[in-house]
């Protein structure tokens, strides 16, 4: 250590500072005897990688070229697609036909009812780890837009740590140009790194003042209870018909460029950029997707499961009318083949007809899911509420209530078993008084 202080001390001289033209230089010397000091420990090769020590340029593997900026020079790299591309089963100009309302609904933001494709940045980033904070950086930021007839990837890419001001220098112009974004879990993970990033490498821009359609929260609201999972891949997949190929996981990429930057074989992480294409093309068709889910949530043409969760998102955005529909639509067309989605949206049927006031209706349905259903405590107290309340019934009611807590009792029911136990022992002592 004492060593590397005085080599420190030659570098940069006494006042501890380098003259502005001497920092690259700087910095790739002292990263080079760090190495040798470490011997490069805690860089791990990649499973499926062959270890390597040729230096391979990323300018000659990938369509791209080195940029000058004011905060100095970054790689680059552009794609060209056609807005007729077919991605997966749907086409990139197929969001030019969306109802922007739908998407309004999606972000539950009033303001994303103007969106315009054309005027629309979609972002992905490929970052050197998953944790966030300050010593996470984002070394590849793909960026897409529809251009004339096309739409345009761009990829700004760091070779180096030291690129990073320049590759946030021209993404700090894309965001200037840009009236919405779109991003897969961006409200969480990348809007707040990148804004980070920014505010270290003190350039005056965020990504907090443009509308954010985040597709993550409605992709979770419509398939979660229908898909093994709702990350891209898996959306891609199941959703979108677009199959991966010549793809590295995603998991792998923080490693592959930690790897990158010992080598500077640009070989580790070529593929990478071919992940992160993936991933903006499927935001463009997955926005597509979901707002023409909502748009024909309606239609007897969607799987049941999906009318309903649709209809349960419409509810929460405020859209009651078409809410109801869907509910009733989702009843009807699961109640022979999928009794399991037939319980939950009778369910939902009941639970509106109570809200609008129609209590009698209510209770018919809450008395079909208390006599043939599964169990489940809410109908149970929904129907006893009714009977104590509006039907007078007391001993009817008393004896619900009796059977819920046996049912509660043996295990029948895990979530929230403890709350609903006291919930109806404290139903059943108020019945139990009146009847006294």
């Amino acid at each position: 250590m004492t060593k590397l202080r005085e080599r420190l001390e030659g570098v940069l001289g006494s006042s501890g500072r380098a003259p502005e033209q001497d920092k690259q230089r700087t910095i790739s010397q002292l990263r080079q005897r760090i190495d040798e000091l470490t011997g490069g420990r805690g860089m791990v090769q990649p499973q499926a990688m062959e270890p390597t020590t040729q230096r391979v340029d990323i300018q000659g593997l990938v369509p791209g070229r080195v940029v000058d900026t004011p905060c100095g020079p970054t790689f680059v790299a552009q794609y060209r697609y056609p807005m007729a591309l077919t991605h997966g089963r749907l086409r990139l100009d197929r969001l030019f036909d969306v109802d922007p309302a739908m998407l309004a609904l999606l972000g539950a933001d009033p303001s994303l009812a103007a969106l315009d494709p054309r005027r629309t940045l979609f972002f992905d980033t490929e970052t050197t780890g998953l944790a966030g904070g300050t010593g996470t950086y984002a070394f590849l930021i793909g960026l897409g837009e529809f251009e004339g007839d096309e739409f345009v990837v761009t990829q700004l890419f760091m070779r180096d740590l030291n690129e990073e001001g320049a590759s946030l220098h021209l993404l700090t112009q894309k965001l200037e140009r840009a009236a919405f974004l779109v991003s897969f879990n961006g409200k969480t993970f990348d809007a707040p790194l990148l804004n980070t990033r920014l505010v270290l490498n003190r350039l005056p821009a965020s990504l907090d003042d443009t509308p954010h359609l985040d597709l993550l929260h409605p992709s979770r609201r419509l398939f979660r209870e229908q898909l093994p999972d709702c990350r891209l891949g898996t959306l891609e997949q199941y959703e979108l018909g677009f199959e991966r190929r010549g793809d590295v996981p995603g998991s792998m990429v923080p490693e592959l460029y930690r790897s990158y930057l010992r080598s500077r074989d640009g070989r580790l992480v070529a593929k990478v950029f071919t992940h992160n294409v993936y991933d903006v093309l499927s935001l463009v068709t997955l926005t597509s997707h979901l707002a023409q889910l909502v748009a024909q949530a309606d239609s007897s043409t969607l799987d049941p499961a999906l009318i309903l969760a649709t209809a349960r998102l419409l509810r929460d955005r405020g859209q009651i009318d078409r809410a109801r529909r869907c509910f009733n639509l989702a009843l009807e067309r699961s109640s022979e083949a999928d009794p399991h989605t037939a319980s939950r949206a009778r369910l939902e049927v009941a639970l509106d007809l109570k809200r609008g006031g129609e209590h009698e209706r209510a209770a018919e349905h809450f008395t079909i899911l208390v006599d043939c259903g599964p169990f489940d405590p809410l109908p149970y107290e929904q129907l006893a509420i009714h009977l104590e309340h509006h039907a007078n019934d007391y001993i009817r009611a008393e004896q619900l209530t009796q059977r819920a807590l046996q049912f509660l009792r043996a295990g029948a029911f895990a979530s929230r078993r403890e709350y609903w136990i006291a919930a109806f022992e404290h139903r059943l002592s108020r019945l139990q008084r009146k009847l006294g």
